[in-house]
């Protein structure tokens, strides 16, 4: 198992007192547990792991004299150390003191399950910086957002509290620019925007829903390499609703290739996986300087399905299609 410093012993619950209402609900907790990190309450109440009176409730809406908060599910979380994974390969894109920028390799979790769980890229990484083992939640090991098992490319991670909390703030507030290369089902050589929102499902856990009740969602879809019944497109989103691209997509007629939720899957459409890739990011590491940008190649098995697809020229148009990411910073 690898871990930092030992954690502090939290109460099942805690009742609102006349000196505590009024307060936001991170930052009543972060005055009242002893060595928890705001970043880490706030990782828990996104989660749901940190109730009031029952329901789930805003980080920043105050709470009410009286009001029972619930920390049991939270307790029992921090209590969870997550393991290393040393045999797996890591690979660092970018390193600075700050924070981390990583390739996900496709058909890896972001994050284990679980303490017992080591197939996940956060436990890569605590087997090469062990310190990540006490940043953001117990089992994030510094990931600052996360990526679908399928889909490979870009992450970032924090390598400590203060950068996390920075870097997260940065995500909910929709200040990072992302896009990602998507083989996708048709021919498509327009540029088009989808303004759809995005529900769960009401049948289904797995699954989301184009829904006028849903949380706004925005994707601008450029096409990169058109072919006659397959085509190369990237993906600019700017809120990453959970499974954005895929619905999106998928609501739009083109299903990424290998989508087993929302198109045929991997086997019908003949491809190794679902042909998601993170290829671009723009943030700025604390919040308020210069804006930093990183860009990926698609894997190899992400080449070879463009190469068998869309020929040499498919595979010249998204390298020359990165490039020009870069350039543009």
């Amino acid at each position: 198992m690898a871990g930092g410093s030992d954690h502090p012993e939290l109460p099942s619950s805690v009742v609102v007192d006349a000196a505590g209402a009024g307060k936001r609900l991170d930052l009543f907790l972060r005055d009242r547990l002893a060595g928890v990190s705001r970043g880490a309450i706030r990782s828990e109440i996104a989660f749901g792991r940190i109730l009031v009176d029952g329901k789930p409730h805003a980080a920043g809406r105050p709470v009410r004299e009286g009001a029972r908060i619930d920390l049991s599910a939270f307790r029992d979380r921090r209590l969870e150390t997550i393991a290393a994974d040393g045999e797996g390969e890591l690979i660092v894109v970018h390193e600075e003191e700050r924070f981390l920028v990583v390739e996900k390799p496709p058909g890896l979790a972001a994050m284990p399950r679980n303490g017992e769980d080591t197939a996940a890229l956060a436990c890569r990484l605590v087997a090469h910086y062990p310190e990540l083992a006490d940043v953001g939640g117990p089992l994030e090991a510094g990931l600052v957002h996360r990526l679908d098992n399928g889909t490979s490319g870009l992450l970032v991670v924090a390598r400590d509290g203060d950068t996390w909390e920075k870097l997260r703030e940065q995500w909910k507030w929709r200040r990072v620019e992302k896009e990602y290369f998507a083989l996708v089902k048709g021919s498509l050589k327009k540029t088009f925007t989808i303004l759809r929102p995005i529900a769960h499902h009401p049948k289904s856990a797995r699954r989301m829903v184009i829904s006028d009740g849903g949380r706004s969602a925005e994707s601008l879809v450029r096409p990169v390499r058109a072919g006659g019944k397959s085509s190369l497109v990237s993906v600019s989103i700017r809120e990453g609703r959970r499974h954005q691209i895929r619905v999106h997509l998928a609501g739009a007629g083109h299903p990424v290739l290998g989508d087993v939720l929302y198109g045929k899957g991997a086997e019908e459409d003949h491809v190794p996986r679902l042909m998601l890739h993170a290829s671009w990011l723009k943030f700025r590491a604390d919040g308020v300087g210069e804006f930093r940008s990183f860009a990926s190649a698609p894997p190899a098995d992400f080449k070879e399905v463009i190469r068998k697809r869309l020929g040499r020229e498919g595979e010249a148009a998204a390298e020359s299609y990165l490039e020009n990411l870069s350039r543009r910073g």
